[in-house]
C-alpha cells in the first residue's frame, strides 16, 4: 500500500470510530467505543494520524533507500 493511502486509511478508522453514526445506521454505539470522547474532534484526529503517519513512513523510506538510488 502506498504511504499516502496507509495515512489516510487510518486517519479515516479514526476520524469515524469514535462516533456513532460510524458505526452505521442499525447499531447503537460507537465502532470504537474508546474512542468516543474524541468525537468532536474526528477531523483533527484524522488529520493528525494521516499526516504524523505520512511523514513518518515517507522519512523511514528515505532512510531504508539503498544508497545508490
Amino acid at each position: 500500500m502506498p504511504v499516502g493511502g496507509a495515512g489516510t486509511a487510518r486517519g479515516g478508522v479514526l476520524a469515524v470510530g469514535g462516533s456513532p453514526e460510524g458505526a452505521g445506521a442499525a447499531s447503537d454505539g460507537p465502532l470504537l467505543p474508546f474512542l468516543a470522547p474524541l468525537d468532536d474532534f474526528g477531523w483533527l484526529v484524522g488529520l493528525l494520524v494521516s499526516g504524523g503517519l505520512y511523514a513518518a513512513l515517507t522519512l523511514w523510506g528515505r532512510r531504508a533507500a539503498p544508497a545508490g538510488d
